[in-house]
């Protein structure tokens, strides 16, 4: 989480937040008077996390500190499936990160940690969906995507669970998340230095954004697409089960590829 006099940012991981931390912290360091503070925080997002007691750069909303609350509030949003290939890429749980006993991971995924995309997709949807789920009650059909994104931007998580139903995911799914300007993944650096024009920097003063690398990104990709990753009824299926995204985001709510 970064706060600065102007605004408050949240990281949400594998956005593109590390490009934008990286190019905040470049701006407002030509501009001293202008408070800029990256705060690490406790992670509460998992019970893996709050079991090991893990503090993270990706602070969620409800961590805002008091006096900052009443702040714009930015974040990132990508694609979700292309995020989640982009998880698929990273292999977090290959680093220490086990969100169950090894012995039973490897029960159901005999090379663990190593993972086909099948197996991670099956993984994503069981282990890692309890891990975040944290024995809370749910009140609708719902993925780990869209768990941890209303863990991450609910003011407060347990509250919108609890009253996240199907309905209103059909009919209200912008209700947890209101307040929160998203920049876009694709058009990141542009997107930012709007903003940063909103609160009155000199556009000349960050024409660098754009020239600027993105960090972060996962080689084993190899450049290649979320559509290379998913067969169609499993990107059908993730479609159905993270529908609060693309309802909040329809511009990434395009016909399933054949």
């Amino acid at each position: 989480m970064i706060v600065t006099d102007d605004f408050v940012f949240l990281n949400y991981p594998r956005t593109g937040s590390t490009f934008v931390r990286e190019a905040l912290r470049d701006v407002y360091a030509k501009h001293p008077e202008r408070r800029f503070e990256e705060l690490v925080l406790p992670n509460s997002r998992t019970l893996t996390a709050r079991r090991q007691r893990r503090m993270s750069q990706h602070g969620s909303r409800h961590q805002i500190p008091a006096g900052h609350e009443d702040k714009p509030v930015f974040s990132v949003v990508r694609h979700p499936l292309d995020r989640l290939v982009s998880q698929f890429a990273l292999a977090f749980w290959s680093q220490g990160n086990d969100v169950a006993p090894v012995a039973e991971l490897r029960s159901r995924f005999p090379s663990y940690p190593k993972l086909s995309f099948g197996e991670f997709l099956d993984y994503h949807g069981s282990f890692a969906f309890e891990d975040v789920r944290q024995g809370a009650e749910l009140m609708a059909h719902m993925g780990t995507e869209t768990l941890h994104f209303v863990r991450f931007y609910a003011r407060d998580p347990a509250a919108a669970l609890a009253e996240l139903t199907d309905e209103a995911i059909e009919n209200d799914a912008a209700g947890f998340s209101e307040g929160v300007r998203f920049l876009r993944n694709e058009s990141l650096a542009a997107d930012l230095r709007a903003i940063l024009a909103e609160v009155g920097f000199d556009q000349d003063k960050t024409r660098f954004i754009e020239g600027k690398a993105h960090s972060n990104a996962a080689r084993s990709r190899r450049g290649r697409t979320w559509r290379e990753y998913f067969s169609p009824d499993e990107e059908s299926a993730f479609r159905v089960r993270e529908r609060l995204l693309f309802r909040l985001f329809p511009e990434y709510d395009e016909r399933p590829h054949e």
